[in-house]
């Protein structure tokens, strides 16, 4: 399972925005099923890693699996490679404009301001003759021309296995209500039809796998299962996907398992830690990279964080049981979670809403939103470093995004008006 790291902003005061924790969110934190039993976790193909990954494994010990390091690494050393993920996702947030020919209708990138012109889009051939969908590279039609065709223009030997008039009824629904999941296993289904991806297959059906019945919030449950009734109008065969049941964990695998919208196979097998020795970067080729973030040994289990690490124990805990169902019990949490002390809830009489709140209100809940800050203190023991986003300003639209980083010393740039 894997989640791509958030990155913690900062608000125009220079201080941390993170939510204020009161004792509502605690019983809800309490109350939060664990589902990390229902979790299935196929056997693992050894002959499903690449080359570039020779300096890991992954070890399977009933239903528990790990990367381990198979050779010691210094800090900072490359650990593995995926040059592509698994089957790529074109991004859902870019439809509209890729189907207005505004930006490549695979990856994403945008045409506007580009030296990719018209012109040479028409001489190159890659333009889809059918429609307004256009590619950046030849590389990028290659990769997904056949797909393309099968599920826009029912261009395809697939018999009913596939509806194509369906398809841009479901897609545009996925889109609106920002059902990624829903979307993407759709497009890794076909996939393996059109290109009969056996390789594909069998990293898919390898991946860890839940019900997405058990991610839900109140309310959800129309949403998807009218976003079945739409899947099974492009996918009719019921024998690949039989029933609502059997989409919902497709689903779910989905979101358990990607990173930045796409699935990296050897990613999907990393463990969570709140003090990880391994951190992950997707460059502007699309490549997963893994990195040593400390010394590594031969044989220890590689952890990455599934969450933004600077979030303090009770926000950290909290997002992990919503969005992977499980108490993490690393050191750290353990710590953290020994130290934290009860400060009693102290109810106050409710103000008109005509009245402002006092300055020795407003003093209180400052001083109470410092108290559950992290100490970045004891972030920064292990000499890593942190780069933060701050937020553009609303009020200056133009303004470039700066941003603070952490190596010991706290130093900001600041951009002059």
């Amino acid at each position: 399972m894997h989640l791509r790291i958030e990155r913690l902003a900062l608000n125009d005061a220079g201080q941390t925005d993170l939510p204020e924790v009161i004792t509502e969110e605690d019983d809800e934190l309490e109350n939060t099923g664990l589902y990390c039993d229902e979790v299935q976790f196929p056997q693992f193909d050894e002959s499903l890693k690449n080359s570039s990954q020779d300096g890991i494994r992954v070890v399977q010990e009933g239903g528990i699996r790990k990367v381990i390091a198979s050779k010691d690494y210094k800090l900072g050393e490359l650990l593995a490679v995926e040059t592509e993920s698994m089957c790529w996702i074109p991004p859902l947030d870019k439809l509209t404009l890729a189907q207005r020919g505004k930006c490549c209708g695979f990856c994403g990138k945008s045409l506007s301001g580009s030296n990719i012109s018209p012109h040479f889009i028409m001489t190159h051939g890659l333009d889809c003759p059918d429609c307004d969908v256009v590619w950046c590279s030849k590389r990028c039609k290659t990769k997904d021309q056949r797909v393309h065709a099968t599920l826009h223009h029912g261009k395809h030997k697939l018999g009913n296995n596939i509806h194509y008039k369906e398809w841009s009824v479901f897609e545009n629904y996925c889109h609106d209500n920002d059902m990624v999941a829903a979307r993407s296993v759709a497009i890794i289904l076909a996939t393996i039809l059109v290109n009969k991806e056996s390789r594909l297959q069998k990293q898919w059906d390898s991946l860890a796998t839940v019900s997405q019945c058990h991610r839900l919030q109140i309310g959800e449950m129309d949403k998807w299962t009218r976003c079945f009734d739409l899947f099974q109008a492009v996918f009719p065969n019921t024998e690949l996907v039989p029933d609502f049941q059997a989409f919902m964990e497709l689903a779910g695998r989905f979101d358990i398992n990607e990173t930045s919208q796409q699935l990296y196979f050897i990613a999907s097998f990393l463990n969570h830690s709140c003090e990880p020795n391994a951190h992950f970067e997707v460059n502007e080729k699309n490549e997963w990279r893994l990195f040593a973030r400390a010394t590594i040994s031969s044989g220890d289990e590689l952890f990455i964080t599934y969450i933004n690490p600077l979030h303090d124990v009770e926000l950290r805990q909290r997002e992990l049981r919503q969005k992977y169902g499980f108490r993490c019990e690393c050191h750290r949490c353990q710590v953290e979670l020994s130290q934290t002390v009860e400060i009693p809830t102290i109810v106050h009489p409710i103000e008109s809403p005509m009245v402002s709140s006092s300055p020795t209100t407003s003093s209180r809940r400052k001083s109470s939103m410092r108290s559950k800050r992290p100490d970045l203190t004891q972030l920064l023991k292990n000499g890593q470093e942190f780069d933060l986003d701050i937020p553009e300003n609303p009020g200056f639209p133009n303004r470039r995004r700066t941003s603070v980083r952490f190596d010991g010393t706290v130093s900001m740039a600041v951009e002059e008006e």
